[in-house]
């Protein structure tokens, strides 16, 4: 199939939450409602999907971010997302992304 100039980039950075705008940047709203999809797939049933206060407080520090830092965040969950462990998004696992965000800066 030909390329034409007026096709639009290929989205290189589909990952497991959902697609990625390739431009490496996301809305506060993609932000949310991506780690949302993240941090509800190890949610247990009986909690009716409802995100742990801990989990609240990172979007909500978070969304306030540029929308590369944003995007940053979410591709450094996505790293965790399916790796074998009951839940990778623990306190302890988004205080680590939090602090690797800060000594990437």
């Amino acid at each position: 199939m030909p390329v034409y100039s007026d096709d639009p980039p290929v989205d290189t950075m589909t990952g497991p939450s959902g697609a990625h705008t390739s431009d490496g940047r996301l809305t506060k709203a993609e932000f949310r409602g991506q780690c949302r999809a993240l941090f509800r797939r190890y949610i247990p049933a009986s909690e009716l999907g409802r995100l742990q206060g801990y989990q609240q407080a990172f979007i909500a520090l978070n969304e306030h971010c540029t929308p590369e830092i944003r995007y940053w965040i979410i591709t450094q969950l996505e790293l965790q997302d399916g790796v074998g462990v009951l839940n990778p998004y623990t306190e302890a696992e988004l205080r680590r992304v939090e602090a690797l965000l800060k000594t990437s800066l």
